[in-house]
């Protein structure tokens, strides 16, 4: 049968619920239905509706704990498991507050529920505490999950911070009331080039340049006392190698309290952020440093300079365009320059400006302004849509340069002049020389006729009438070789001399030479030939080319004192042929050798010492030699002698130049 209260309760069962009250879901572990219904009245008592659950096995009870019960009474001895099993059984599954239920108490198992983690011990004769038992451990339970959630909420936060701060592009630290550094982010030790052991403990502004560092103070005295101050500063890091790193730095305030018996100290966590500017910084001061130069330049640039918006208003000018427009540029520049500038002056200007602005082409022009000549260069400034935000001028006095020119045209006029009349005087001498020379060729090869004939039908002379004979044959030998000599040049000059073309033994041609001048060699002066066996022949003029060897041989003898020696060689060197011609004669200095084949050159020891010669020798050989297709090399040294090379092609000769000019 049921019991009273039961009935009056649940009206019968071991459910109950229903009741007007607090909800309240909760386990009742109990073997005894009345003792149950017994502390479920007590609830409805103490003004909860409570919905509850009698068990009295650990199945049972495991299987009312996955219902989520707001409490659990257990009472603490049962036949098969008590108060204890419960408690350890709930903490396992969940966090359900347990309230041990017992008929007898002591001290020592009331402290062991206790120690196990029940939230109150009982008396099932005092129930009349159920009620405020029951509201502590809800209470309780309620104060845990707040507790809980706020723990979770502030792991969440600190491993959001955690995350932000470590993952920070920027340095970021962490320092405590007394400025020491208690935490520092990677970036802040990649910044300053220090592990974070070398920074944590450490003031931080040790680490900023000594000459920030008040800047820096006083800052942050501002930030601790809520005074409003710079949001923002730029200073000076020192890294680990003392370098000094620009960063922009900012800091907040964590958390502070006034300190006590101080109205301006505040303490508190602050936490720092620096960003690297260096880059900036160098960028800014580099650019600072483009715009003084630039600026030095256009101040200091001789030609008038200035720039000019479409209105007509100046955004530039320097100096030299003060002195052109007799305006200061103070005046000048953010006016339009009709206002400022003298009526004409300011019309030409414009007209040429916007010629330029609507042509979009660069524009140069000579322009007279006040009494001198200009180049003016006018150019547009276009911006990357294609509209002319500007046009730039450049005016470079040009007046001496004008007067100059002048100058030089009427010079080049009066050198042209000259030069026709010296080009004619040149025609006029080259035809009297081929005159003179053709006609004193007749003459002089009659005489050189006639004293052959003497010499040979001179028994009847005396000596000296026959050494007289001989003087005048050897004097008209010498000027009849001057005059072919000018004859040839004459040839050359009027495009008429040739070369024949045969085949030449220049071997054979050079043994000729040689034989016919070894006789004639004054008395302690040698001559020695090498000639390389089997030359191949060559294509030329034989007798022009004896003519030049003969010349070359004839220089040495004649500028090679007595004791001298003279060599002369033949070989073949690849597809050319060489003669060499060296003497240890008297030599010359390197600064007459450039001018030894001009025609009628002597050098200075040759005049002091009267040696005779009309300067024509080398002239006549190189001539030749260039007809050939070859070439003449010489070296020579005072007092050291004289090397002459005549390099000759198997070829055979060139033609003459098409224009017929001298060599």
């Amino acid at each position: 049968m049921a019991h009273p209260v039961t009935q009056a309760l649940t009206g019968g069962g071991e459910r109950g619920g229903g009741q007007t009250g607090t909800p309240l879901r909760i386990v009742i572990v109990e073997d005894n239905p009345d003792d149950a219904e017994l502390l479920a009245y007590e609830l409805s008592r103490a003004g909860f509706a409570p919905d509850w659950r009698r068990v009295e096995s650990l199945p049972e009870y495991v299987e009312a704990l996955q219902s989520g019960p707001d409490v659990v009474l257990a009472d603490y001895s049962l036949p098969q498991f008590g108060a204890l099993d419960a408690l350890a059984e709930a903490q396992a599954v969940s966090d359900v507050p347990v309230i041990v239920v017992s008929g007898v108490m002591d001290e020592a198992t009331c402290v062991e529920c206790l120690r196990r983690g029940a939230t109150d011990y009982l008396l099932k004769d005092r129930l009349t505490r159920l009620g405020p038992a029951v509201e502590r451990a809800l209470a309780q339970r309620e104060l845990r999950r707040v507790t809980s959630r706020a723990e979770q909420v502030a792991r969440e936060s600190e491993q959001r911070f955690r995350a932000a701060f470590d993952r920070a592009p920027i340095g970021m630290a962490v320092s405590t009331s007394d400025e020491r550094i208690l935490d520092a982010n990677p970036a802040l030790m990649h910044l300053l080039r220090r592990p974070a052991e070398q920074l944590r403990g450490e003031p931080f502004d040790q680490f900023v340049h000594p000459e920030d560092r008040s800047a820096l103070a006083a800052h942050t005295k501002e930030l601790r006392c809520g005074r409003a101050g710079a949001a923002t500063l730029e200073l000076r890091l020192l890294d680990a190698t003392a370098e000094p790193v620009w960063v922009l730095y900012s800091a907040a305030l964590i958390a502070g309290v006034p300190e006590p018996g101080s109205v301006e100290g505040c303490t508190g966590q602050l936490i720092r952020q620096v960003q690297d500017i260096t880059e900036r910084r160098r960028a800014e001061q580099d650019r600072r440093q483009s715009m003084l130069i630039l600026q030095g330049m256009i101040d200091n640039a001789p030609s008038a300079l200035y720039l000019r918006a479409p209105d007509g208003r100046f955004l530039i000018v320097n100096s030299a365009f003060e002195k052109l427009s007799g305006v200061h540029r103070a005046e000048v520049v953010a006016e339009h320059g009709e206002r400022l500038l003298p009526e004409a002056l300011a019309a030409e200007l414009s007209a040429r400006d916007w010629r330029c602005q609507a042509s979009r082409q660069v524009m140069a022009d000579e322009e007279t302004l006040n009494d001198s000549t200009y180049l003016s260069i006018r150019y547009p400034l276009i911006d990357q849509s294609g509209v002319p935000w500007a046009v730039g001028a450049i005016y470079t006095d040009i007046t001496d340069q004008k007067r100059i020119q002048g100058e030089l045209a009427q010079a080049k006029d009066e050198l042209e002049r000259a030069n026709r009349e010296l080009s004619e005087l040149d025609r006029m001498k080259s035809e009297l020389v081929a005159t003179v020379s053709h006609e004193l060729r007749t003459p002089l090869t009659s005489i050189r006729g006639y004293t052959e004939l003497l010499i040979d039908n001179g028994d009847a002379m005396s000596p000296t009438e026959r050494r007289m004979i001989e003087i005048i044959d050897r004097n008209g030998q010498r000027l009849l070789a001057l005059v072919e000599d000018l004859l040839t040049f004459s040839r050359m000059d009027d495009g008429s001399f040739q070369v024949s073309a045969d085949k030449v033994d220049l071997g054979r041609l050079v043994e000729s030479v040689c034989a016919g001048v070894v006789p004639t060699l004054p008395a302690g002066l040698s001559l020695t030939m090498r000639i390389e066996p089997d030359l191949e022949r060559i294509t030329g003029d034989p007798a022009q080319l004896e003519r030049a060897v003969l010349n070359l041989v004839s220089n040495a003898v004649k500028f090679s004192p007595d004791g001298g020696r003279i060599s002369v060689d033949a070989r073949r060197t690849g597809e050319r042929i060489e003669v060499v011609v060296a003497d240890t004669g008297i030599g010359m200095a390197p600064e007459e050798q450039t001018k030894l084949f001009q025609r009628f050159y002597r050098t200075a020891t040759a005049q002091t010492r009267q040696i005779q010669g009309t300067g024509l020798g080398l002239a006549l050989v190189k001539g030749i030699v260039e007809r050939h297709g070859g070439t003449v090399r010489l070296t020579s040294a005072p007092a050291a002698g004289t090397t002459v090379t005549i390099d000759l092609p198997l070829t055979g000769p060139t033609a003459a130049p098409p224009d017929g000019s001298a060599p």
